[in-house]
């Protein structure tokens, strides 16, 4: 379930990237540490725009606009990690990651 939950959150923000520019170049960068993996999602696109780097998305403010970025969220939010949207120096956007480890998550249910 945990694997589901996190392929659909990876694939929504993929389909973000692409959505912004076709031809987007994507780069991962992850580590574990401690039970939690922090993972940042890097492409060379326009970036966020200001509004929806304002967001709350926790809060799931505009359900029908930004549907990827909201069901993200809310599926980060809902295994105990959470989402930080910005924008990098070089321009495109940057996506921080941050969430319990499927083995810190299986650990935490089992007690």
């Amino acid at each position: 379930l945990w694997e589901h939950a996190m392929g659909r959150v990876f694939a929504n923000l993929f389909r973000n990237s692409a959505q912004a520019r076709r031809d987007a170049q994507v780069d991962i960068t992850y580590a574990e540490s401690d039970g939690q993996v922090i993972c940042l999602i890097m492409d060379d696109g326009p970036g966020f725009g200001a509004a929806i780097l304002r967001t709350d998305w926790t809060r799931w403010p505009e359900p029908t606009k930004h549907l990827g970025l909201t069901l993200a969220a809310s599926t980060l939010h809902a295994h105990g990690g959470r989402m930080v949207l910005s924008n990098h120096e070089g321009g495109g956007a940057l996506v921080d990651i941050c969430l319990p480890s499927a083995q810190s998550a299986a650990t935490a249910v089992g007690q």
